[in-house]
């Protein structure tokens, strides 16, 4: 835990990097059910989300991203403030 927290506070000031902390009372949020990753680019390229697994990974573009995209956008709205 402790080199977690090191690492948080070393990228935290970087202009890319943004954290923000769930609540422990938060409701079961989408990303619990299974870890994504979203890449989000400039239109009017789609975004990009990588799924990993055992064995491998799956990448998921343009509609089929949509999901993922909303639920990456309801745990940011359910994060504490920036």
């Amino acid at each position: 835990m402790r080199e977690q927290l090191r690492r948080l506070r070393e990228t935290v000031g970087l202009p890319n990097i943004t954290v923000q902390l769930m609540p422990f009372d938060a409701t079961l949020l989408p990303g619990l059910e299974g870890g994504f990753s979203l890449t989000k680019f400039r239109v009017p390229l789609p975004s990009v989300v990588l799924l990993e697994k055992p064995g491998g990974a799956t990448y998921v573009a343009g509609e089929d991203g949509v999901p993922f995209e909303r639920a990456y956008e309801r745990i940011r709205a359910t994060a504490l403030p920036v």
